[in-house]
């Protein structure tokens, strides 16, 4: 038998790849979000024309309504249109009273003629008889009930349940939480996939108001070629020595310490994109923005409203979010303002609030960045006496470092390309000036 990879992006994805008729096991603590995964798995069958039986030990049908509408799924619609139905039953206390229950759902499978099945959760449903009864009770159900008839099922459990269902299950998913800082993350764990290779096996996840939406970073639109064209960064000198501005489509890291001059290279590099009539979007981990258009109008002699319809600012508090957030956070700032050009200012933050996982999630942003055709600088605090060690470095298009030169008893701004792909760049030191706010490199 031929194993097949398992490549999902969504939650719809995940389930399109279970073959019909399969056993799934989804298993987690209480408030994991078992139930809403379930839901969903019903939910978008039905709106394929599948008809989905939900049987609960737990919520009433107008509490699992309620629910369930306020993450945008509307199964009042589906009953109307008989494409969902929804049981309540008790906890069963005997054996021959849970093989009843079986019987009863085998039956409405029948009536309604319902493709999808959940039962949530098949530890509570089982809980009142004893171990070994309610193992024979479940497997005479699963094998010579449900398998025959053909019925995608989910089973719930918490954990720990009984155990046995995780080996009757072809499919068995985990859900958990974690804490970091002051919020939850949320995992998905594929234990167990018949028939697939799984390459990824564990996927953070939100859970919200459309439901659980997977954080993956399989979803970008694939990496973008570039082009044959160039793209000036404001300052004049500056493109000069990159052999004539950087690529369209590139990533450009701008490296050094704080006070050097950094963000105003990213500045110069929007504000003539803006003039040009492009979109673009400048995003700050570090700083407030409160002040920006007043020294943008002071400096530049700019009209800000001139410009403000294609300038978006966006001030991006790290701490307020997991780093997968953070990188579905920016996908979604950039798809809605679609923007040329990119600065993302004060990387260093990524780094800093994300600890072990703050170059995991830096590279991540690279990649989206890199995937959406836009032409972008990072800035990054950096010391020259670390060196130029970064891994980062390879992933990019263009490095430029700054740094304070400190000899002949003043301090001079300096300014050096030290990687510009597919071009014959400069490689000198050139001294940078600030005259009036504005960067001028000698």
């Amino acid at each position: 038998m031929c194993s097949h990879t398992l490549e999902v992006r969504t939650v719809d994805d995940l389930f399109a790849a279970i073959p019909r008729g399969s056993l799934i096991l989804i298993k987690g603590a209480s408030g994991t979000g078992k139930t809403t995964l379930a839901a969903q798995f019903i939910y978008h069958g039905a709106l394929r024309g599948e008809v989905g039986l939900y049987v609960s030990t737990y919520e009433r049908r107008d509490e699992f309504l309620e629910h369930m509408a306020s993450m945008g799924m509307n199964f009042k619609e589906l009953e109307r249109k008989n494409l969902f139905y929804y049981i309540h039953v008790p906890i069963p206390r005997e054996v021959k009273c849970l093989e009843e229950v079986f019987a009863a759902i085998l039956e409405k499978l029948g009536e309604y003629r319902a493709s999808r099945l959940v039962i949530d959760s098949v530890t509570a449903l089982t809980a009142g008889v004893p171990e070994r009864e309610a193992r024979a009770a479940l497997q005479v159900f699963t094998v010579y009930g449900l398998k025959p008839l053909g019925t995608t099922t989910i089973f719930i459990s918490e954990v720990p349940g009984l155990g046995f269902e995780q080996y009757l299950a072809d499919v068995v998913l985990e859900l958990s939480t974690e804490y970091w800082e002051d919020r939850v993350r949320r995992f998905l764990k594929v234990q167990k996939f018949r028939g697939r290779v799984v390459e990824k096996v564990r996927y953070e996840f939100t859970l919200g108001s459309r439901g659980i939406e997977l954080l993956t970073t399989h979803a970008f639109r694939g990496v973008y070629s570039g082009t044959s064209l160039r793209v000036s960064t404001g300052v004049p000198k500056l493109d000069e020595v990159l052999g004539g501005g950087v690529y369209r489509g590139s990533v450009t890291l701008l490296l050094g310490p704080s006070g050097v001059g950094k963000s105003l290279l990213a500045l110069h590099f929007l504000i003539h994109g803006a003039r040009a009539g492009e979109n673009v979007l400048y995003i700050d981990f570090g700083e407030s923005t409160e002040d920006l258009w007043s020294y943008v109008r002071t400096t530049y002699g700019i009209d800000v409203p001139s410009i403000e319809e294609r300038f978006r600012v966006v001030a991006v508090d790290t701490y307020r979010y997991t780093p997968r957030e953070l990188v579905k956070y920016l996908s979604e700032v950039i798809d809605h303002t679609k923007p040329l050009r990119i600065a993302l200012d004060n990387a260093q933050h990524v780094l800093i609030t994300y600890d072990n996982e703050g170059y995991s999630t830096l590279v991540q942003i690279i990649k989206l960045l890199r995937s959406v055709g836009a032409t972008s600088f990072i800035t990054l605090l950096w010391d020259i006496e670390t060196g130029l060690s970064l891994p980062l470095l390879a992933l990019v298009d263009n490095v430029i470092a700054m740094w304070l030169d400190f000899s002949n008893q003043r301090v001079r701004r300096m300014i050096s390309v030290v990687k510009a792909k597919k071009s014959r760049h400069e490689t000198g030191a050139y001294e940078i000036k600030v005259v009036d706010g504005k960067l001028i490199i000698e």
